[in-house]
């Protein structure tokens, strides 16, 4: 059994190879429904004047519940396979922790890795304790808010006197991914806060299931300013009292606790 020490950055790795997926599910999912709303309200240029504003907010409505909807089930996945990554970035650290613990950590990873598809609810309900709410509910809360944005913005279209193909850009570049903030900001938002937090609660779930007994938080480079995470990364968290994502999109990451290199060294040492 190899006593390698194992890497913390490539516990980040799995963790982002599962992100950058979900960003590119959900921005083909923005990115068709923009062009197929701006087909759709373009299309109302030919409807009476009286009935166009009535249909051009009932098009988008029924569109933004579409991309949610598609947005959800991607999502869905992609935090299954979020559970999947965590328990496989424990691997090294189960193969370290052997040789420094003979007799521990013999649980068998692929049953591991389905139990913790099928409770990454409960996992995260551990964590986030009070302040937990399902993937529907999240993802409810940010289409009812971008459909504020987009209400908002008719109004302000309408008012202005603009023609039904200028709304139709409009609403499209509020959509898209490619263009900051709007309803790609919400989707995108959504799904990465989901994926996050998926990662991070089987993370613990995990380790608390093999006895790791404290774990590192380790920053990402996601954070141009100091937050709650920077104070984080300064302590070694006691497994139980492991601190939640401080904030949405938080790319930061756990690990367990290993001893120095100085420790490990004089580990190895002994061993020969």
């Amino acid at each position: 059994m190899s006593t390698r020490k194992p890497d913390p950055e490539d516990t980040l790795k799995a963790h982002m190879r599962v992100q950058r997926s979900s960003d590119v599910d959900v921005k083909k999912i923005l990115r068709e429904n923009a062009t197929e709303l701006s087909k759709e309200v373009k299309a109302l240029g030919q409807t009476p004047e009286g009935a166009r504003a009535r249909m051009t907010l009932g098009a988008t409505h029924e569109r933004l519940e579409e991309l949610f909807r598609q947005v959800e089930n991607a999502t869905a996945a992609n935090k299954e396979a979020a559970a999947a990554a965590a328990i496989r970035a424990f691997q090294p650290y189960e193969a370290f922790f052997k040789t420094q613990v003979p007799g521990g950590f013999t649980k068998l990873v692929e049953g591991f890795t389905e139990t913790a598809r099928l409770n990454i609810a409960q996992a995260e309900m551990r964590m986030l304790g009070t302040s937990y709410h399902t993937l529907s509910e999240n993802v409810y809360r940010s289409r009812a808010l971008s459909q504020g944005w987009v209400d908002r913005y008719l109004d302000r279209a309408l008012a202005k006197g603009l023609t039904q193909a200028e709304i139709a850009d409009g609403l499209k570049k509020m959509i898209r991914p490619d263009v900051p903030g709007g309803v790609s900001y919400a989707a995108l938002r959504t799904a990465r806060t989901e994926v996050n937090n998926s990662f991070h609660a089987v993370s613990i779930a995990r380790y608390k299931q093999e006895g790791v007994t404290a774990v590192d938080w380790n920053l990402s480079e996601s954070h141009p300013l100091p937050d709650e995470c920077d104070e984080y990364a300064l302590e070694i968290w006691p497994i139980d009292r492991v601190p939640r994502k401080p904030h949405p999109m938080c790319f930061c990451y756990i690990t367990p606790s290993l001893p120095s290199e100085e420790d490990f060294i004089a580990g190895l040492l002994e061993e020969l």
